[in-house]
């Protein structure tokens, strides 16, 4: 039994990450309270990622190869809501188990019990912790009279947990209060942050000895159900003083699952370096981008290539390709595929899932402008996705709209500049009346931007700004926590030189009507 698998039997635990799609259910507010409403029936997708690491003397590193994750559409529906009493049915549409290295390979048990169904029961009167089963009675006997399958079926309850904070809020910010038996520690506890006219931020902590916890939820004030939420979990394992699980989970809509900003693989994987060390800003040639934009507006594909990615340790992947005249998009617009049917199985489901970057030669002008994993039985996937040989949809191409602003320095006062329509603003902040300031914005989803598409002057170099999480959190972990909260971004640039008397900001907003559909063969 390696490492992974003995810590994941070491926890009892169940971690709280779920988001939810935009449904309407009773009204959530009661007497400056906000309580959960749920109506039988009612069913919500969720978009579920979870990652799991053995640390060693407090020592975090999330490029090592012994990682266990998955990632999950999970399917929740209400069974029964009656006196405070409420039932969940959960199933998966799809699972995908991500292992690495020397880490525990799941069975296909864990993609059994979530095609049968889990049941999750728990009462929002009393601090009980919930209780959660398999529908299948057979199955459950076998696993819990199988050693190995019950360590897994441990860690599935570990990953999933009730889309909602089982007590009642209280709606005024900076209040509190303790959740016992929650998320496998014996205190939690749960501030309030902000308030808004529909949605609640709350900050989720623990401070056990054995067990640290640190997160960020966003829920929906009509409903009580949360929509999003980043967590960070650091559990010690039974036995042993110097090793610990830690467990970083984000949840969000089911639309998340081919959003490449809320993919938790790719921000584990970034180097924290990026925090710690200075870099010069590369800046943006409008002319050339300009150029690039009207030659990919001018395309009219038909045809394309469908491309079977094989990657190890994870499913198939269908890439569909394009020749285009630039090759990479370079932020040129937005492609959108609608429609995809495989050709002669059209009852055959894919999920969108991000796009990937291709690694071709400079002259191939091929694009990657829409990535698919088919829903399939693990079993007998490899076999399936070997028949598929073409698949059909609808291409289309939006253009991003570039808007420039004029952001004057002053090295005794802040200044801030807002685009034409108020939804990007952008900020600098004089330090110690030096040649270093203070930049600061808040991403969007709207609206791209990123240092690199600032212009103006020579010779500036930046270090991003860690954001402001916990102490013992890396700065991946606090960014992808402050990227569900408040997105706020912030950086620290030096003027090498002589200091301009204003910085060009470039911004590239999301168009609203695409400038040609056409129907294309992937094959």
């Amino acid at each position: 039994m390696d490492i992974l698998r003995f810590a994941i039997t070491s926890l009892v635990v169940g971690t709280l990450i779920i988001g939810c799609d935009n449904q309407s259910t009773p009204q959530g507010v009661q007497k400056n309270q906000l309580v959960v409403q749920a109506k039988e029936g009612i069913n919500k997708k969720y978009w579920i990622q979870g990652y799991s690491m053995i640390t060693q003397n407090n020592h975090v590193d999330w490029s090592t190869k012994d990682t266990v994750g998955i990632s999950l559409l999970a399917n929740y529906q209400v069974q029964s809501y009656h006196d405070k009493e409420i039932k969940l049915n959960v199933l998966a549409d799809y699972t995908e188990l991500q292992v690495r290295g020397l880490a525990a390979y799941p069975s296909t048990s864990i993609q059994t019990i979530l095609n049968k169904g889990m049941l999750y029961q728990f009462n929002l009167g009393s601090n009980q912790p919930q209780t959660i089963s398999i529908q299948d009675t057979a199955l459950q006997q076998g696993i819990e009279a199988t050693a190995a399958i019950k360590q897994e079926y441990q860690y599935l309850q570990f990953i999933i947990a009730p889309p909602f904070i089982p007590a009642t809020i209280p709606l005024a910010k900076q209040q509190q209060i303790v959740l016992d038996h929650f998320m496998g520690l014996n205190k939690v506890t749960v501030q309030v942050d902000e308030i808004t006219d529909n949605k609640l931020f709350i900050t989720l902590l623990s401070t056990e000895q054995a067990n640290k916890l640190y997160g960020k939820a966003i829920i929906n004030k009509m409903t009580g159900w949360i929509e999003k939420m980043a967590l960070v979990k650091d559990t010690q394992i039974a036995g042993s003083a110097n090793q610990s699980m830690r467990t970083l989970l984000l949840m969000g809509p089911a639309r998340w699952s081919n959003n490449s900003q809320h993919q938790l693989i790719k921000e584990i994987n970034n180097n924290d370096s990026r925090y710690l060390q200075s870099f010069p800003i590369k800046g943006f040639n409008k002319v050339v981008w300009e150029q690039q934009q009207q030659q990919e507006s001018a395309l009219k594909p038909s045809k394309g290539e469908l491309f079977v990615l094989n990657m190890p340790n994870a499913p198939k992947q269908l890439m569909l390709l394009i020749t285009n005249s630039v090759g990479a998009t370079n932020n040129l617009g937005q492609y959108k595929v609608e429609n995809a049917k495989v050709e002669q199985q059209t009852e055959l489901k894919l999920l969108p899932s991000p796009n990937l970057d291709l690694n071709t030669a400079a002259d191939n002008k091929t694009i990657n402008v829409a990535t698919y994993k088919p829903i399939l039985n693990p079993a007998t996937a490899n076999e399936r996705v070997a028949t598929i040989k073409a698949i059909s949809a609808d291409v289309s191409f939006t253009p991003y709209q570039l808007e420039t602003l004029t952001l004057p320095i002053n090295n005794k006062k802040e200044q801030t500049i807002s685009s034409a329509k108020n939804d990007f603003s952008i900020s600098i902040t004089p330090i110690n009346k030096s040649k270093t300031f203070l930049i600061s914005w808040q991403n969007k989803e709207n609206v791209y931007f990123d240092i690199n598409l600032i212009n103006g002057a020579k010779n500036i170099t930046v270090q991003m700004i860690q954001p402001t999480t916990s102490a013992w959190l890396t700065p991946s972990e606090s960014n992808i926590i402050n990227g569900l909260s408040n997105n706020q971004v912030k950086a620290q640039i030096n003027f090498d030189g002589e200091i301009p008397n204003s910085l060009e900001i470039n911004l590239l907003k999301q168009g609203n009507k695409a400038i040609y559909t056409y129907p294309v063969l992937f094959k």
